[in-house]
């Protein structure tokens, strides 16, 4: 086990949440900070030693992001799960309180930049495409309701096995687009009006497969489309189908 000296701004994953050493207040004990809550408490540091040989923390370096312990997962669901974490914890780092296209974007866009040159990253990471805003606010919002557990950023797919396919990424993309064309322009649109976008879209892209020789997208059933909708964050799905004026009234 490699020697990892106690100091200042160190992160570590204890029960599945992730904390930051702030300071020492003591010799013998430490003040820590909840990532995601943002509150504070005190640990020793002979806790911390008996949590880490127990093998309940791990510490999280900058060089090596393998902190998450899912023995039950392969890697890719593995790599899936770090690449969604440096988004989350990205946005959660600006302390930004609207999910708003104009203010999360920007912030993924930094992150999918630094994956790219960060030679510490899996090549798998790196050559996922860059995630929406509707996506990524997915993600914050059920990392927020575990409390911070990191294993709340694994594929829901792939805890099913074999049971259910995956939804292929192309699809996914295919659903935001969809949403953001119909749901989102229009207050009289339904999650059924978006689906139907969604299966002429996929349609479409299939028959240029078809075309090329790609294998064809699977078209996802109505109720895929609905969670992506009420996935929504609340106050942008109002705002573009009301109007700020109108929900201002």
């Amino acid at each position: 086990m490699a020697r990892i000296i106690l100091k200042d701004g160190l992160k570590f994953e204890l029960h599945g949440k992730e904390y930051q050493l702030v300071e020492r207040v003591n010799p013998s004990e430490w003040r820590i900070l909840h990532m995601v809550t943002g509150q504070h408490s005190n640990l020793s540091a002979e806790i911390i030693r008996n949590f880490l040989f127990k093998g309940e923390l791990t510490f999280i370096t900058a060089k090596s992001q393998q902190h998450i312990a899912f023995p039950d997962l392969d890697e890719t669901d593995r790599n899936e799960a770090i690449r969604r974490e440096k988004y989350v914890m990205a946005i959660l780092e600006q302390g930004v309180n609207k999910s708003t296209p104009q203010v999360l974007e920007p912030i993924i866009q930094d992150v999918y930049d630094r994956l790219q040159i960060d030679e510490g990253i899996d090549r798998e990471i790196k050559d996922k495409p860059q995630p929406s805003h509707i996506t990524v606010y997915r993600w914050l919002k059920k990392y927020k309701q575990s409390e911070g557990n990191i294993h709340s950023l694994v594929s829901s797919s792939s805890k099913k096995g074999n049971r259910t396919a995956r939804i292929q990424p192309e699809v996914s993309s295919t659903i935001e687009q969809a949403i953001s064309e119909i749901y989102l322009n229009s207050n009289q649109a339904s999650a059924k009006d978006a689906h139907d976008r969604v299966i002429v879209l996929i349609v479409e892209e299939n028959q240029r497969r078809k075309n090329l020789s790609l294998p064809e997208l699977k078209i996802p059933n109505y109720m895929t489309t609905l969670r992506a909708v009420n996935d929504l964050a609340p106050r942008e799905r109002d705002e573009k189908r009301l109007g700020k004026r109108k929900l201002q009234i």
